[in-house]
């Protein structure tokens, strides 16, 4: 996951995206219900950086969930991942 020059690559590509989500949710006012706060969908999320650039970046008084939705994921509660799909060890090291 972490190669040489990756973590660099995925920020130049997804630094628009940051810079809009971060504006938006700027502009939200911060909901007096924790329910209320915002869910962001990261469709085609491949390994997840945008998401996890987003988590460590944006309010989570207003931000309630990041959710990384790509085919390369298992479908929930599928068990095992497939040869082709992500695997939550390869993120986790």
């Amino acid at each position: 996951v972490v190669k040489s020059g990756r973590i660099a690559k995925e920020l130049n590509e997804c630094a628009p995206v940051i810079q809009h989500a971060m504006d938006r949710v700027a502009k939200m006012p911060t909901p007096t219900d924790p329910d209320e706060r915002a869910t962001i969908i990261d469709l085609c999320s491949g390994f997840g950086y945008l998401g996890m650039f987003l988590a460590e970046m944006l309010d989570p008084a207003k931000v309630k969930l990041i959710a990384l939705v790509d085919k390369q994921w298992p479908m929930f509660n599928a068990g095992v991942p497939k040869s082709h799909q992500i695997n939550w060890d390869h993120v986790y090291g």
